[in-house]
């Protein structure tokens, strides 16, 4: 799975994000900074994209729960991209996952691990 951030920063946020998801300790994945190849739009060689890896659906609801935990800690407005290797793209904004009580943070959990599942073949 990668993980984006649009906006100003996105370096530092997901450097952020990274030290959060490695602090958690329930990761038991990998989890890189990716950097943009050649040819794509922007600067290459610039780190765009945290690969993590989720191939178990627990591990997609360790994720979920982390990245909205780290989403309700940030002072800025920031917007995640989410996407799986299938193609399933989920968009998260700080602004909004702030805003959410506890059921609705545990709501969106669900719904974010339910979305971002790996497929089973």
């Amino acid at each position: 799975m990668t993980i984006s951030v649009r906006g100003t920063g996105t370096t530092d946020c997901l450097r952020s994000l990274r030290g959060w998801l490695v602090e958690t300790g329930e990761l038991r994945g990998p989890l890189h900074l990716g950097h943009r190849p050649c040819g794509a739009s922007g600067p290459a060689g610039v780190v765009d994209v945290l690969v993590v890896a989720t191939d178990t659906e627990g591990a997609t609801s360790v994720l979920a729960s982390a990245v909205l935990s780290w989403l309700r800690h940030r002072e800025t407005g920031v917007d995640l991209s989410l996407a799986t290797a299938d193609g399933a793209t989920v968009e998260l904004r700080a602004d909004r996952v702030r805003a959410l009580d506890e059921d609705g943070v545990r709501a969106e959990s669900a719904r974010l691990a339910r979305q971002l599942a790996p497929s089973v073949h």
